[in-house]
């Protein structure tokens, strides 16, 4: 199992709790997130560039959002996929919070300032499927924050 935006591992340490014989691997752009999550689980593998392989689960939970061009980088993510294999994609419902209804890439105005892209699902979808991925299941999560969730393949 790979973890796309690992942060301090604490996804990879919930999975290690419930499968604990699973080989997982975590990817993040901050060297001192990596620093932690490798403390956190010392037996896991992390790194700051997306590794060679196929694994049969990848998750990118809260961080597509990020990505200069989301279409161009799942279908990055999603050619470590071994053929059976799926990926977990989920993404905030950023207009669900915004004051700005339209859709667009800007910096938030609250928190860290980052920037993110403020998509409708319809646009996420679109994205996913010029990405080479087709839609297993559309998920709904709790709350519209996180409402747009979804399990991929890459299509054949």
């Amino acid at each position: 199992m790979m973890d796309v935006g690992c942060g301090n591992g604490h996804t990879i340490a919930f999975f290690k709790s419930q499968w604990p014989n699973t080989e997982y691997t975590g990817v993040d752009i901050s060297d001192v997130a990596i620093e932690i999550a490798r403390k956190r689980i010392p037996d896991a593998k992390f790194s700051q560039e997306l590794p060679l392989g196929n694994w049969d689960v990848i998750t990118v939970m809260g961080v597509a959002e990020h990505f200069e061009d989301p279409g161009r980088e799942l279908h990055r993510i999603g050619t470590r996929l071994s053929p059976d294999g799926v990926l977990y994609l989920e993404v905030p419902n950023c207009l669900a919070y915004s004051s700005e209804l339209h859709e667009g890439f800007r910096q938030t105005r609250a928190g860290s300032g980052q920037n993110e892209w403020h998509w409708r699902r319809e646009t996420w979808e679109r994205a996913i499927l010029d990405a080479d991925f087709e839609i297993v299941r559309k998920l709904s999560a709790a709350t519209p924050a996180w409402e747009f969730c979804w399990v991929l393949k890459m299509s054949e």
